[in-house]
């Protein structure tokens, strides 16, 4: 394989996806790309590649990824909040009893999963308590 291309598309949370873009092509024996997702939303890849004689392979199946949303965004109600340094950004928001709620726009819940980041150590990411693969 000469080269591989790379393309993206973002969606905010709540809105539509929008068109996509070529945000990498490696040439070569280049066997991986870091490539970070935008903030707040969701972002969805797909990877083609290209031959030495210029043929172009079809895209691969499309993969997304989410990202968490800083929770200082949401409208807290029947909640607290927390800060210190081993939190994410800084800040952790808790909701208890009945009709307590989060609200980031238009969208709301009543229930919560818990998501634990360390993105300072080799530690596990938990949702849940269960570990979401790296």
């Amino acid at each position: 394989m000469a080269s591989y291309d790379v393309r993206a598309h973002f969606a905010p949370q709540g809105k539509p996806f929008g068109a996509w873009a070529t945000v990498t092509t490696a040439r070569g024996s280049a066997l991986s790309r870091t490539i970070a997702p935008s903030v707040g939303g969701t972002t969805c890849y797909a990877v083609r590649g290209r031959g030495l004689a210029g043929d172009i392979g079809s895209w691969s199946t499309i993969t997304c990824v989410s990202t968490v949303v800083d929770d200082r965004r949401l409208t807290v109600s029947g909640g607290t909040r927390l800060t210190g340094s081993r939190l994410w950004a800084g800040t952790q928001t808790r909701i208890a009893g009945t009709g307590a709620s989060l609200r980031l726009g238009n969208v709301s819940t009543r229930s919560v999963s818990t998501l634990t980041l360390r993105p300072t150590s080799s530690s596990p990411v938990l949702v849940d308590g269960v570990i979401v693969p790296r």
